[in-house]
Protein backbone atom coordinates (compact mmCIF):
# COMPACT_ATOMS: atom_id res chain seq x y z
CA UNK A 1 0.00 0.00 0.00
CA UNK A 2 1.81 3.74 -0.64
CA UNK A 3 2.60 5.44 2.24
CA UNK A 4 0.17 8.09 3.86
CA UNK A 5 1.98 11.03 5.02
CA UNK A 6 0.68 13.22 7.43
CA UNK A 7 -0.50 16.93 6.43
CA UNK A 8 2.51 19.21 6.33
CA UNK A 9 0.37 22.11 6.20
CA UNK A 10 1.48 25.44 4.52
CA UNK A 11 1.28 29.03 6.28
CA UNK A 12 0.33 31.53 3.23
CA UNK A 13 0.91 34.46 5.48
CA UNK A 14 4.38 34.13 5.80
CA UNK A 15 5.63 36.37 3.00
CA UNK A 16 9.52 38.39 2.83
CA UNK A 17 10.01 41.07 0.52
CA UNK A 18 13.41 40.83 -0.79
CA UNK A 19 14.43 43.85 -3.12
CA UNK A 20 11.22 44.51 -4.46
CA UNK A 21 9.96 40.85 -4.57
CA UNK A 22 7.71 38.91 -2.50
CA UNK A 23 9.31 36.12 -1.56
CA UNK A 24 6.86 32.89 -0.02
CA UNK A 25 8.47 30.83 2.89
CA UNK A 26 4.87 28.78 3.61
CA UNK A 27 7.22 26.18 5.88
CA UNK A 28 9.08 28.60 8.13
CA UNK A 29 6.85 27.44 10.86
CA UNK A 30 8.67 23.94 11.16
CA UNK A 31 12.16 26.10 11.39
CA UNK A 32 10.58 27.14 15.27
CA UNK A 33 11.69 25.92 18.32
CA UNK A 34 12.00 22.44 17.88
CA UNK A 35 10.41 22.08 20.92
CA UNK A 36 7.00 23.54 20.13
CA UNK A 37 3.95 21.62 19.91
CA UNK A 38 3.37 22.23 16.08
CA UNK A 39 6.98 21.17 15.51
CA UNK A 40 6.88 18.02 17.56
CA UNK A 41 3.41 16.47 16.97
CA UNK A 42 4.92 17.13 13.28
CA UNK A 43 8.38 15.44 13.81
CA UNK A 44 6.31 12.24 15.34
CA UNK A 45 3.94 11.72 12.34
CA UNK A 46 6.85 11.51 10.23
CA UNK A 47 8.83 8.98 12.82
CA UNK A 48 5.68 7.15 12.48
CA UNK A 49 5.75 6.98 8.88
CA UNK A 50 9.09 6.38 8.38
CA UNK A 51 9.09 3.73 10.80
CA UNK A 52 6.40 1.52 9.62
CA UNK A 53 7.91 1.41 6.35
CA UNK A 54 11.42 0.16 7.41
CA UNK A 55 10.17 -2.15 10.04
CA UNK A 56 8.35 -4.08 7.07
CA UNK A 57 11.70 -4.49 5.53
CA UNK A 58 12.47 -8.26 5.58
CA UNK A 59 15.75 -9.17 7.09
CA UNK A 60 16.59 -5.19 8.88
CA UNK A 61 16.47 -7.18 12.30
CA UNK A 62 19.14 -9.40 11.20
CA UNK A 63 20.86 -6.87 10.01
CA UNK A 64 20.51 -4.85 12.50
CA UNK A 65 22.22 -7.38 14.84
CA UNK A 66 24.81 -7.83 12.05
CA UNK A 67 25.79 -3.83 12.24
CA UNK A 68 25.30 -4.08 16.42
CA UNK A 69 28.24 -6.55 16.16
CA UNK A 70 30.92 -5.23 14.07
CA UNK A 71 30.06 -1.62 15.69
CA UNK A 72 30.95 -3.69 19.43
CA UNK A 73 34.52 -3.17 19.78
CA UNK A 74 36.47 -1.23 21.65
CA UNK A 75 37.89 1.66 19.85
CA UNK A 76 40.70 4.31 20.43
CA UNK A 77 41.55 7.88 19.32
CA UNK A 78 45.65 9.09 19.01
CA UNK A 79 47.05 9.93 22.04
CA UNK A 80 47.94 13.67 22.99
CA UNK A 81 50.77 14.72 26.18
CA UNK A 82 51.26 17.86 28.16
CA UNK A 83 54.75 17.76 30.75
CA UNK A 84 55.25 19.78 33.56
CA UNK A 85 59.14 21.82 32.77
CA UNK A 86 59.83 21.91 37.07
CA UNK A 87 62.28 19.77 37.89
CA UNK A 88 61.32 19.02 41.39
CA UNK A 89 58.39 18.17 40.42
CA UNK A 90 58.22 16.13 36.70
CA UNK A 91 54.42 14.85 35.77
CA UNK A 92 53.57 13.35 32.08
CA UNK A 93 49.91 13.40 31.74
CA UNK A 94 48.64 11.19 28.81
CA UNK A 95 45.10 12.08 27.47
CA UNK A 96 43.03 9.78 25.16
CA UNK A 97 39.24 8.99 24.17
CA UNK A 98 37.88 5.33 24.01
CA UNK A 99 35.16 4.00 22.96
CA UNK A 100 33.77 0.60 24.51
CA UNK A 101 31.77 -0.21 21.46
CA UNK A 102 28.18 1.05 21.47
CA UNK A 103 28.24 4.40 23.14
CA UNK A 104 26.85 7.44 22.19
CA UNK A 105 29.93 8.98 22.60
CA UNK A 106 33.57 8.46 23.70
CA UNK A 107 34.71 9.52 27.01
CA UNK A 108 37.90 11.25 27.33
CA UNK A 109 40.22 9.45 29.75
CA UNK A 110 43.74 10.61 31.15
CA UNK A 111 46.76 8.65 32.78
CA UNK A 112 49.48 9.97 34.07
CA UNK A 113 53.58 9.76 36.05
CA UNK A 114 56.83 10.87 36.51
CA UNK A 115 57.74 10.44 33.15
CA UNK A 116 56.15 9.30 29.91
CA UNK A 117 57.04 5.76 30.59
CA UNK A 118 55.59 6.12 33.91
CA UNK A 119 52.12 7.42 32.72
CA UNK A 120 52.14 4.83 29.89
CA UNK A 121 52.00 2.28 32.70
CA UNK A 122 49.99 4.07 34.87
CA UNK A 123 45.93 3.44 35.78
CA UNK A 124 43.61 5.59 33.18
CA UNK A 125 40.79 7.45 34.80
CA UNK A 126 37.66 9.10 32.78
CA UNK A 127 38.41 12.53 32.83
CA UNK A 128 35.11 13.71 31.06
CA UNK A 129 32.67 11.19 30.11
CA UNK A 130 29.58 12.88 27.75
CA UNK A 131 27.82 10.06 28.10
CA UNK A 132 26.75 11.37 31.63
CA UNK A 133 25.11 15.01 29.83
CA UNK A 134 21.79 13.22 28.65
CA UNK A 135 19.82 10.13 29.04
CA UNK A 136 19.01 10.51 25.37
CA UNK A 137 22.55 10.77 24.04
CA UNK A 138 21.61 14.38 22.70
CA UNK A 139 24.09 16.45 24.50
CA UNK A 140 27.50 16.45 22.96
CA UNK A 141 31.37 17.49 24.08
CA UNK A 142 31.81 19.86 20.86
CA UNK A 143 35.54 20.63 21.77
CA UNK A 144 38.29 20.42 24.06
CA UNK A 145 41.31 22.47 24.66
CA UNK A 146 44.17 21.57 27.46
CA UNK A 147 46.20 23.99 28.79
CA UNK A 148 49.72 24.17 27.98
CA UNK A 149 50.89 22.12 31.09
CA UNK A 150 47.99 19.66 31.14
CA UNK A 151 46.21 20.84 34.56
CA UNK A 152 43.07 22.48 33.24
CA UNK A 153 40.78 21.37 30.06
CA UNK A 154 38.46 23.74 28.59
CA UNK A 155 35.67 21.62 26.91
CA UNK A 156 32.08 23.02 25.21
CA UNK A 157 28.95 21.26 25.37
CA UNK A 158 25.90 21.26 22.81
CA UNK A 159 22.90 20.19 23.42
CA UNK A 160 20.50 18.72 20.52
CA UNK A 161 23.04 19.27 17.45
CA UNK A 162 22.68 23.11 17.84
CA UNK A 163 25.43 25.17 17.14
CA UNK A 164 25.74 26.76 20.29
CA UNK A 165 28.14 25.85 22.57
CA UNK A 166 29.15 26.04 26.33
CA UNK A 167 32.30 26.30 27.76
CA UNK A 168 33.38 25.31 31.30
CA UNK A 169 37.35 24.32 33.09
CA UNK A 170 37.76 21.37 34.25
CA UNK A 171 40.50 20.66 36.77
CA UNK A 172 42.51 18.02 35.54
CA UNK A 173 43.68 16.50 38.81
CA UNK A 174 40.27 15.98 40.90
CA UNK A 175 38.31 15.41 37.70
CA UNK A 176 35.64 18.08 38.92
CA UNK A 177 34.86 21.57 37.38
CA UNK A 178 36.57 24.79 38.46
CA UNK A 179 33.68 25.89 41.17
CA UNK A 180 32.90 29.94 40.26
CA UNK A 181 33.73 29.51 36.70
CA UNK A 182 31.70 30.58 34.03
CA UNK A 183 30.23 28.97 32.19
CA UNK A 184 30.84 30.48 29.06
CA UNK A 185 27.83 30.11 26.87
CA UNK A 186 26.83 31.43 23.52
CA UNK A 187 29.81 30.69 21.48
CA UNK A 188 29.23 29.08 17.69
CA UNK A 189 32.11 28.51 15.62
CA UNK A 190 35.18 29.07 17.90
CA UNK A 191 37.64 26.92 19.98
CA UNK A 192 39.73 28.07 23.54
CA UNK A 193 43.32 29.42 23.14
CA UNK A 194 44.61 29.44 26.42
CA UNK A 195 47.50 31.55 27.59
CA UNK A 196 50.55 29.72 28.19
CA UNK A 197 50.56 30.18 32.25
CA UNK A 198 47.33 28.81 32.14
CA UNK A 199 45.16 32.09 34.15
CA UNK A 200 42.53 32.24 31.28
CA UNK A 201 41.78 31.35 27.12
CA UNK A 202 40.56 33.31 24.47
CA UNK A 203 37.34 32.64 22.60
CA UNK A 204 34.78 33.95 20.28
CA UNK A 205 31.01 34.65 20.81
CA UNK A 206 27.90 36.73 19.38
CA UNK A 207 25.29 38.74 22.00
CA UNK A 208 23.14 36.68 23.43
CA UNK A 209 19.97 35.84 21.58
CA UNK A 210 16.54 36.74 22.06
CA UNK A 211 15.48 33.15 23.66
CA UNK A 212 11.80 33.85 22.74
CA UNK A 213 10.07 32.07 20.02
CA UNK A 214 12.45 29.81 19.20
CA UNK A 215 15.28 33.00 18.60
CA UNK A 216 18.44 31.31 19.74
CA UNK A 217 17.92 28.29 17.24
CA UNK A 218 16.19 30.72 14.26
CA UNK A 219 18.35 34.30 14.69
CA UNK A 220 20.79 35.45 12.76
CA UNK A 221 24.03 36.28 14.05
CA UNK A 222 26.16 38.80 13.35
CA UNK A 223 29.76 40.23 14.48
CA UNK A 224 31.38 37.77 16.39
CA UNK A 225 33.71 39.51 19.19
CA UNK A 226 36.65 38.14 20.58
CA UNK A 227 36.54 37.47 24.15
CA UNK A 228 38.92 36.61 27.31
CA UNK A 229 37.75 34.53 29.93
CA UNK A 230 39.71 34.15 33.40
CA UNK A 231 39.11 30.94 34.85
CA UNK A 232 37.19 31.42 38.13
CA UNK A 233 35.11 33.94 37.38
CA UNK A 234 31.62 34.36 35.66
CA UNK A 235 31.69 34.96 31.94
CA UNK A 236 30.46 38.46 33.10
CA UNK A 237 33.86 39.47 33.74
CA UNK A 238 35.27 38.44 30.41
Amino acid sequence: APLSYPDSAPDPAVVDTLHGVSVPDPYRWLEADYQSEPVKAWIASQVAVTSSYLESIPGRDALRKRLFAAWNHPRYSAPSSRKTEAPAAPRRRIFWYMNTGLQNHSPLFVQEGVDAEAAAKAEPRVLVDPNAFSEDGTTAMAGTALDHAGDKLAYSVSEGGSDWNTWRVRDVATGEDIPGDGPVKWVKFSGAAWLKNGDGYFYGRYDAPKEEDGEALQGVNEFQKLFFHKVGTPQSAD
